[in-house]
């Protein structure tokens, strides 16, 4: 039983060296990347901004500049590359934060401009969810961008149970399903800092 026991173990032994010998000399396949168009919105979050253009690499996709509150509508975008994309001054070449992007094709996403923690002009985005909402229902998902909060958010349904505990600066929440025309509390913890974003923002069969 002994000596059974050891010759498999240095047949197994043998063998895994010899997978790993060439497995080493094998050449790595990487998948090409597919290219076609990709799509991108851009909402501006930063009180007092200069309205802002958007430039992928050195050409300008916006047809006007978004102000503070304001977002763009979904603007074509190649897909499948890398590329820079940048917001900048209004009518200039002045550049107000930017960020290396490898887009999939076929994909929709949303860029926040906002000011971080060093008060610089930062983006931060992710890709939008596309799937159906149950009847009745609307989507939500929410992003903390407040660099000035130094504790974390709370949101939950006003009158009823809490839908996102401790959302930490710079972080996004999973998505979550509401009934529409739900109002929400959004607090921040150890603190009597909050808002209510009414129920009437929030329409059936719309992801948030």
């Amino acid at each position: 039983m002994k000596t059974l026991l050891n010759t498999q173990t240095k047949f197994l032994t043998l063998m895994l060296i010899a997978l790993i010998g060439l497995s080493s000399c094998k050449k790595l396949e990487q998948e090409e990347p597919v290219q076609g168009d990709a799509k991108i919105r851009v909402v501006n979050t930063i009180v007092g901004s200069t309205p802002q253009d958007i430039y992928q690499n050195d050409t300008k996709i916006s047809t006007s500049a978004i102000a503070y509150g304001q977002n763009t509508a979904y603007l074509t975008i190649k897909g499948g590359v890398s590329s820079t994309i940048s917001l900048k001054n209004e009518g200039t070449q002045v550049v107000s934060a930017s960020t290396i992007a490898s887009p999939y094709a076929d994909v929709s996403y949303t860029l926040f401009y906002y000011s971080n923690a060093n008060g610089s002009g930062a983006f931060a985005g992710f890709a939008d969810e596309n799937s159906v909402v149950p009847a009745g229902k609307a989507r939500v998902r929410f992003m903390n961008l407040g660099a000035v909060l130094i504790n974390n958010v709370n949101i939950s349904v006003v009158g009823g149970g809490s839908l996102i505990n401790g959302l930490a600066y710079g972080y996004l929440s999973a998505y979550n399903n509401i009934d529409a025309n739900t109002s929400l509390n959004v607090s921040v913890i150890g603190t009597t800092d909050a808002t209510v974003i009414p129920g009437a923002q929030f329409e059936a069969g719309k992801i948030y």
